[in-house]
């Protein structure tokens, strides 16, 4: 019975000491500091994506009809 008691006073005791920190001023600016971090991870993520499409469709093409014989664009188009 008293180990039961006293695992229930340390588990009500934790909550307290959660709820307390999650309403504190540092666990706000945690938030808005992991949501930075996130936001940038995405962006650099999405701009590997469009390089990535840049060098399939535009780059790749655009060396290998250079190093052909007939160019890609002539003068006339």
């Amino acid at each position: 019975v008293q180990s039961f008691f006293r695992g229930w006073l340390c588990r009500r005791r934790w909550k307290q000491i959660v709820e307390l920190y999650i309403h504190s001023p540092h666990a706000e600016s945690m938030r808005k500091r992991n949501s930075i971090v996130f936001s940038m991870v995405e962006c650099e993520e999405e701009y590997n994506r469009q390089l990535s499409t840049l060098v399939t469709c535009f780059l790749r093409p655009m060396r290998m009809a250079a190093s052909s014989k007939k160019p890609p664009i002539t003068h006339e188009d």
